[in-house]
């Protein structure tokens, strides 16, 4: 029932912008993952938005390989460039927080009007509407060191560039405000990959000791590594504290739920449309930037400090 509700979403999501006469695009798709099944919901690739429906969205498993669908899945980014020098389409709507930088280079050299989502640009040239990565983690982080929590680990993301540095930024400098010094073994990385974030987990399973409390890069990583710190006896959030961004409603698979800081999604989503149009009609406009507020959710999976189980951990009954 899920993913016929997931490739519903995804097919919707794909396809509401260009009827306005806008084009959604990331580099690469957008997707939803089931954690009933553990396959992928991805758009494919060659379709255009207006033939998308949800029979033909592709289903992938965790190592992206198809196993149902007859198309690859959607990563062509030269395809949006095509789009905009037809002149079908008045503007573009950057929807990610990583892409190839060449496409904004072109928009920009052909005067296109276009908005980036999900993406603080160093550009006064550029538009974009983005969460408060920076204070959303500063206040996650400080939320956990008010619980108690002294040794908390942060999983990264370096793909992301931006968003990545910005989250960083906020963990760091919410350690330096509270007098705890940085270790850099409670740094992990996760990639965009399957199972990234089960090895980072499996990884600050390792430590010695372990941490009490993890910053999780967004609630899909929190996610894996609550499930991984259960499977190996650890309780949540007695024995570890664990706390995502995003704002998810994944947040609400596991118990007990996840902690988040939440986006602003609607308002986001509101804003660029606003954005687009305004840039579409006024040519010669200044290049709006604006950084959304975002919140902290507390949930079931942060708590107060206690101390690490002897060993490391207890085994699972």
């Amino acid at each position: 029932m899920l993913l016929a509700q997931l490739r519903e979403e995804i097919c919707r999501l794909h396809a509401e912008l260009p009827k306005n006469n806008l084009v959604a695009w990331t580099s690469g798709n957008i997707s939803a993952r089931d954690p009933a099944s553990d396959l992928v919901v991805i758009k494919p690739s060659g379709l255009r938005f207006e033939d998308l429906t949800p029979e033909n969205m592709v289903l992938t498993d965790l190592d992206g390989r198809v196993v149902q669908g007859d198309l690859s899945p959607s990563s062509d980014t030269a395809h949006l460039l095509n789009v905009c020098r037809t002149g079908e389409v008045d503007g573009v709507i950057l929807f990610s927080t990583h892409y190839d930088s060449a496409i904004m280079d072109t928009l920009l050299r052909e005067q296109f009007p276009f908005v980036v989502i999900g993406r603080e640009i160093c550009d006064r040239r550029v538009s974009y509407v983005v969460p408060d990565y920076y204070g959303g983690t500063y206040r996650a982080t400080r939320y956990l060191i008010e619980l108690g929590h002294n040794r908390i680990a942060f999983t990264t993301r370096p793909e992301l560039s931006t968003a990545n540095e910005s989250r960083f930024k906020g963990h760091l400098d919410a350690l330096r405000d509270a007098g705890i010094r940085f270790d850099e073994e409670l740094i992990v990385e996760t990639r965009l990959e399957p199972g990234s974030a089960i090895r980072a987990a499996e990884q600050l399973l390792r430590l010695r000791p372990l941490p009490t409390a993890v910053c999780a890069f967004h609630d899909l990583v929190a996610l894996d590594i609550v499930e991984v710190f259960l499977r190996h006896g650890l309780r949540v959030p007695e024995d570890v504290s664990v706390i995502g961004f995003d704002g998810l409603r994944a947040g609400f698979m596991t118990i007990p739920h996840i902690t988040t800081v939440a986006q602003q999604l609607a308002y986001s989503g509101k804003r660029v449309m606003e954005i687009i149009n305004e840039l579409i009609e006024r040519p010669d406009g200044e290049p709006i930037q604006e950084i959304v507020p975002v919140e902290l959710v507390i949930r079931g999976s942060t708590s107060a400090r206690t101390e690490a189980p002897e060993g490391g951990y207890r085994q699972a009954n």
